[in-house]
């Protein structure tokens, strides 16, 4: 799964994603009691130390098709820790489960599962209609994004409503290769947020085509100081004439920290 990017300038994003107990982030309603109960316990215990007993699974299955939400929640969770394969099936039901946790942890499960048909698993969770959904498969991206989930990630960049999936959709194109991921990130070059149009100069410079280097170069003009120095580091990463040329031109940027990043990449050469 895709690990930690590591951003010179950029704020830190707090995103709530698909975790074992999820309260505090769910968007599919409670249908559970409220209380911590010997099911919840015995699920946690699944996912944490494995099967104890031979009912485990079993168990496990039918708390995820018959549980409250927090339950089910934990199912899904405890089910993709042990990647029982014959959890496939009902798994794959619980895709259609009312709450976006549960959806969220079952997408999870079953990408560790590693079934042949991975890259449908991750469009199912991109297409679903919750943002944390989409949130937290965007998350659990491989770590070269598919080529077939470039369109569907270009149109989450553009037309979600929530901050955290434009940014992550622009940190997944970012891991993309080929034809036309330039032009799905420059979709997200003008992003109302600036932090979106910062993750959108970073991606720009990893995807390793010259094509991004206009794009970037309009980036230089940004309002915000982050956008214009991750754009400007961006575009070091392209040892092409134009490339540099645009960086020399930041060497006298209002804001020091950008002039700092052009300088060092002048001084390299």
């Amino acid at each position: 799964m895709r690990s930690e990017r590591s951003l010179k300038v950029v704020a830190a994003l707090g995103l709530c994603l698909s975790i074992v107990f999820a309260a505090g982030c769910n968007s599919g309603g409670s249908d559970d009691p409220g209380e911590w109960s010997e099911a919840h316990e015995r699920l946690q215990t699944i996912g944490d130390h494995g099967m104890t007993a031979g009912d485990d699974v079993p168990f496990a299955l039918e708390r995820l098709e018959n549980g409250g939400s927090t339950e089910r929640v934990l199912a899904a969770w405890a089910l993709g820790e042990i990647r029982h394969a014959g959890a496939e099936p009902k798994l794959r039901e619980a895709l259609d489960d009312r709450n976006a946790n549960v959806r969220a942890n079952v997408v999870g499960a079953l990408l560790k599962l590693k079934p042949a048909d991975w890259v449908d698993v991750l469009a199912r969770g991109l297409a679903d209609k919750d943002p944390f959904v989409q949130q937290s498969t965007l998350s659990q991206m491989s770590d070269l994004t598919p080529r077939a989930l470039v369109e569907p990630i270009s149109g989450l960049l553009v037309d979600s409503g929530d901050e955290a999936v434009r940014i992550g959709s622009a940190d997944a194109l970012g891991e993309a290769r080929g034809d036309g991921v330039a032009d799905a990130l420059a979709r997200g070059a003008g992003d109302e947020v600036k932090d979106v149009r910062v993750h959108v100069a970073f991606a720009l410079g990893k995807i390793e085509d010259s094509a991004a280097i206009p794009v970037l170069a309009s980036l230089l003009e940004d309002e915000s100081w982050e956008v214009r120095a991750n754009a400007v580091q961006a575009l070091g990463k392209y040892r092409e004439p134009a490339a540099l040329e645009a960086v020399r031109g930041m060497l006298d940027d209002p804001n020091s920290s950008v002039r700092a990043v052009a300088g060092s990449i002048v001084d390299a050469g």
